[in-house]
């Protein structure tokens, strides 16, 4: 896979409703409206200054807002406007189907318009990616310090815990908030209505989400063997999907799941099966990072006084 430039989505849509909030999170008050706009850095809007940043990285390129355009053209340089106004799954399909038609690259990046990575941090990840090509996908999972304090406004967010690669112990993390991805290598279909689900209940404990996730998903599961069935191929979407999901959700909760297993179940949960086949070298990866900006997307008005403070 060549070391070429990597189209950047960022989703630009709105919370149409406040976030439900985790106990932790109470008292906290949940933001609304289209936040990379209306959030301001240095008296820019937010999302002028993440595009800066990620441009200045020299890896993404082009940049493309999946928002409306009447939010987002007025201001936004540097960048194209996918217009699209629905949910997080539907944005995300709007701008990863545009890139699959207009620009058919080997791989597309996506991350979300309310987080302000830091230039070193984002610099560090990028040499990641770039020393791990090629992959089916690469994502950071940041690593939480020590003094939860470091995490600011941001410590009520709820997280999970993973086993780093030649440990025993298990280290609590956040989501870093950028995917990159083959999208040809990848069940699409199942990807937008998982990333829908799996944003509307973001702030919500881990089996809520799980049981969620399965009533959304399961039934487009069973189309898509019978589809399989009736072209005469084998049904092996289902049961490796489901399987791998329950397995990884459970050691997830109980916190004992190894990195290394966690990217196998993860390829084998989103990756095509004839794509694995094809690419049975091919690999996830799964970066623990300490980069602390990419994990903190602002939820609060607690968040975004302390970005603009930032």
């Amino acid at each position: 896979m060549s070391q070429s430039k990597i189209p950047l989505i960022v989703l630009g849509g709105r919370d149409a409703q406040l976030a439900e909030m985790t106990d932790n999170g109470r008292g906290h008050r949940p933001l609304q409206g289209y936040k990379g706009a209306e959030l301001k850095v240095g008296g820019r809007p937010l999302i002028q200054e993440l595009i800066d940043r990620m441009t200045a990285t020299g890896v993404f390129s082009p940049v493309l807002i999946a928002g409306p355009s009447r939010i987002y053209a007025p201001f936004v340089q540097g960048a194209g406007v996918v217009d699209t106004d629905g949910t997080f799954g539907e944005n995300l399909k709007t701008g990863v189907e545009w890139v699959r038609r207009e620009l058919r690259t080997e791989l597309v990046a996506v991350t979300t318009c309310d987080i302000l990575p830091d230039t070193e941090e984002l610099a560090e990840a990028v040499a990641d990616l770039r020393r791990h090509q090629p992959f089916d996908y690469w994502m950071p999972q940041i690593v939480i310090p020590e003094d939860p304090e470091d995490l600011g406004a941001s410590e009520w967010k709820p997280r999970y815990r993973l086993v780093p690669a030649g440990e025993e112990k298990s280290v609590p993390i956040l989501p870093g908030h950028i995917i990159v991805c083959n999208p040809e290598a990848v069940r699409l279909k199942f990807v937008y209505r998982f990333f829908d689900v799996l944003y509307r209940t973001r702030n919500r404990p881990m089996a809520f989400r799980r049981l969620k996730l399965m009533r959304a998903l399961l039934w487009g599961l069973v189309l898509e063997d019978l589809k399989r069935l009736g072209s005469l191929r084998l049904p092996r979407i289902f049961f490796p999907v489901v399987y791998n999901s329950l397995i990884l959700a459970s050691k997830l909760k109980a916190g004992v799941a190894p990195i290394r297993e966690t990217e196998d179940r993860i390829r084998r949960v989103f990756i095509k099966t004839d794509h694995r086949r094809r690419h049975p070298e091919r690999r996830g990866r799964v970066l623990l990072s300490p980069a602390l900006s990419l994990a903190k997307d602002i939820d609060t008005e607690e968040e975004a006084r302390e970005l603009e403070g930032r």
